[in-house]
C-alpha cells in the first residue's frame, strides 16, 4: 500500500483512522527509523568529507602560504622604500636624469618579486582552484599598478603622502589575497 493510498484511506474513513494507525503503526515506525538512520549517515559522511577537504586545504595551501604572503609584502615594501629614497636623493641633488634608471630598476625588482611569488604560491593553487588563482592574479596586477603609481610623477619628489597611499593600497591587496586564499577552507 502506497502513502497516497494510506492518505486516501484516512480521508475516506475518518472514524477508522484510529484502527488504521493501530494496525499499520508497528510497520511504519521501523521504516521511519531506518530512513532517518540512512539520511543521518549520508549527511554525516558528506560533512566529514567536507571537513577533511577543508582541513587538508588549510594544511596544504593556507598555512604555508601565509608566511610567503607576509614575506612578499615586506620585501616589496623594502624595495620600494629603497627606490623612493634613492629617487628623492637624486631629485634633491639635481641628478634627475638618474631617476629614470632608479624607477626602472625598482619596478623591475618589484616585477621579479611578483613573478617569484606567483610561481611559489599561485601556480600551486591554479589546477585545483582556478577561480581563486584568477582572483589572486588580479590582485597581484593591482599590486604592480600601486608600485608604479608611486613613481608616476617624475617631476617632483615622492612625498610621504604618496608613499602612505601606496601602503594603504598594499594593505588592502594583502588582506584581499589572504581572504581569497582562505576562501576554500571557509566554504
Amino acid at each position: 500500500m502506497t502513502l497516497l493510498e494510506i492518505s486516501y484511506q484516512i480521508i475516506k474513513n475518518p472514524g477508522s483512522s484510529q484502527d488504521f494507525f493501530l494496525k499499520y503503526l508497528p510497520v511504519l515506525s521501523p521504516i521511519i527509523v531506518i530512513a532517518t538512520f540512512i539520511f543521518n549517515n549520508r549527511y554525516d559522511r558528506k560533512n566529514k568529507r567536507r571537513d577533511a577537504n577543508r582541513s587538508w586545504y588549510f594544511k596544504a595551501y593556507f598555512e604555508p602560504n601565509i608566511k610567503k604572503i607576509e614575506d612578499f609584502f615586506k620585501e616589496a615594501d623594502n624595495k620600494l622604500i629603497e627606490g623612493k629614497d634613492l629617487f628623492n636623493k637624486n631629485f634633491k641633488s639635481n641628478k634627475k636624469t638618474k631617476n629614470n634608471q632608479v624607477i626602472a630598476t625598482t619596478l623591475s625588482e618589484l616585477s621579479k618579486l611578483k613573478r617569484k611569488f606567483s610561481f611559489e604560491v599561485l601556480e600551486i593553487i591554479r589546477p585545483a582552484y582556478p577561480s581563486e588563482y584568477q582572483r589572486m592574479n588580479e590582485l597581484l596586477m593591482d599590486f604592480e599598478d600601486a608600485g608604479s603609481d608611486v613613481f608616476s610623477d617624475t617631476q617632483k619628489e615622492i612625498s610621504d603622502q604618496i608613499y602612505f597611499t601606496y601602503v594603504s593600497q598594499i594593505s588592502i591587496i594583502k588582506a584581499n589575497l589572504i581572504q581569497v586564499l582562505s576562501g576554500p577552507a571557509l566554504v
